[in-house]
């Protein structure tokens, strides 16, 4: 098929490359001339495993190319993908980017012959296909619904593995409120073998939203028990949550293999039962408040979920409370911290994790050295542009003289460390914060450190 996709962030453009090299013929739109020039010369604009090779392949193959021209874009294929920003303000989502290019996709289909599809590939919230893009598309277009067609196409990437997310889907979502439009629009995942979900334009909107609400209730779960195993102490959140996905609901046994045998099938999403300084990230900090927001609106009072949110914003703070008593203050002391990231393999800053504790760290007085092995910059130009930080090319520098180290990102090398050696370039009896729960707190006490963990409080431990 040829397909025009709008927006070519993270989004559209991951989505325009896979598609293209699945045998579619892709061209993605943007406004900014830099972005569109980087695209068309084989360099992606944004990190991602494996994107820019398939990027450079797709290119070659005259399967993938980038443009400016929307009009061109969108007359010269037979299905556009809506793939712009939703971004959130003041908690509720912002629709000015959908519908901005809604109104420039029907001018175009206004003149344009033959059936075309609209698809809302746009994270929105239940009730914008219908109420907000189908009238701009009619008005613009001066067509009524079937004349062109219109979906719903909700993704489901990870940062990280989006490309493996999107070339073996699990599942994939349209929406459509009439048969020839999903007939047509499903023609564009013909060449993928996996379960096609059609319902109507609302409950695929609600299906995006009610992924990413449960893996944030997930991970807020896991901080709350964390924070009661704390409050009680000598309970270690690692062991209990061990013992939680041990349930054969949770882990099953493979089909055929007894209980005795211990084979297990160990699902995704036992990740998101795990304790931590809390999720980030482009999604899931937007999409909860925005289901609250426009639940709240239809006269519906969310309270699980707007609880799933006030946990995930006390849980770095009360990492930071923590390391704060512990020292007795932080004023004039040195704290490295490793991971600005939300997450491992990505470069994305947007609601990390580490914002917080940055924040709370400048505020009490503490002089900071921050390092990432992709997020720096993003970093110094976003979320840290006014804020007096050390930026350092290692996390040994970063940690060198420090009082405390605090590790909020799971990235692979953090994982491995010699703490003898972290032990020497660090104050004596400085503080290991483990916000993912990455190591051993035998291994950091024996090393010479103390130790603080997301969902342990002990006894002071002396090695």
């Amino acid at each position: 098929m040829r397909i025009s996709i709008i927006g070519a962030g993270y989004v559209g453009l991951v989505s325009g490359v896979c598609l293209s090299e699945v045998g579619h013929h892709v061209v993605c739109v943007d406004q900014i001339p830099e972005k569109v020039e980087s695209i068309r010369s084989g360099k992606s604009p944004i990190f991602e495993p494996g994107l820019e090779e398939l990027l450079r392949r797709n290119l070659k193959a005259r399967r993938f190319t980038a443009t400016l021209d929307m009009a061109r874009a969108v007359e010269n294929t037979e299905v556009t993908m809506i793939a712009v920003p939703t971004p959130s303000r003041n908690g509720a989502i912002d629709l000015r980017y959908v519908e901005a290019a809604a109104r420039q996709i029907g001018h175009v289909l206004r003149n344009k012959r033959g059936y075309h599809v609209v698809a809302v590939k746009s994270t929105v919230i239940p009730s914008t296909s219908d109420t907000v893009v189908k009238p701009i598309l009619q008005q613009t277009a001066r067509k009524a619904l079937g004349e062109f067609g219109l979906c719903t196409n909700p993704e489901f990437l990870r940062e990280g593995d989006a490309i493996k997310d999107f070339l073996r889907p699990d599942r994939v979502v349209i929406g459509s409120d009439d048969e020839r439009s999903f007939r047509v629009f499903k023609k564009v995942y013909s060449p993928f073998r996996c379960p096609i979900v059609h319902t109507n334009l609302r409950t695929a909107e609600l299906i995006k939203y009610t992924s990413n609400s449960l893996l944030a209730l997930l991970i807020s779960y896991s901080n709350e028990i964390a924070s009661i195993a704390e409050a009680i102490g000598d309970i270690d959140i690692v062991d209990v949550t061990r013992g939680l996905h041990l349930d054969n609901r949770l882990m099953p046994f493979l089909k055929g293999s007894g209980s005795s045998s211990g084979e297990r099938i160990t699902p995704g999403i036992l990740t998101y039962l795990k304790a931590g300084c809390g999720y980030g990230g482009s999604c899931l900090p937007k999409d909860v408040p925005a289901l609250c927001a426009f639940a709240e609106k239809q006269g519906y009072k969310p309270h699980l979920l707007r609880d799933v949110i006030g946990i995930n914003h006390r849980q770095p703070v009360r990492l930071m409370d923590r390391l704060h008593h512990e020292l007795g203050g932080l004023r004039n002391k040195k704290v490295a911290v490793w991971g600005i990231a939300f997450k491992p393999d990505t470069d994305d800053v947007r609601d990390t994790p580490a914002k917080p504790i940055v924040d709370f760290l400048l505020k009490a007085g503490a002089k900071v050295s921050v390092y990432d092995p992709l997020g720096l910059e993003q970093a110094r130009k976003t979320i840290f542009k006014d804020c007096h930080l050390t930026y350092s090319e290692s996390p040994f520098k970063a940690a060198a003289g420090a009082h405390a180290l605090v590790v909020v990102t799971a990235w692979p090398q953090f994982k491995k460390v010699d703490f003898r050696k972290l032990s020497d370039l660090m104050k004596k009896r400085a503080f290991v914060v483990d916000g993912r729960r990455l190591y051993k707190r035998q291994s950091v006490i024996q090393a010479g450190l103390q130790y603080i963990g997301v969902g342990y409080r002990g006894s002071r431990e002396v090695a």
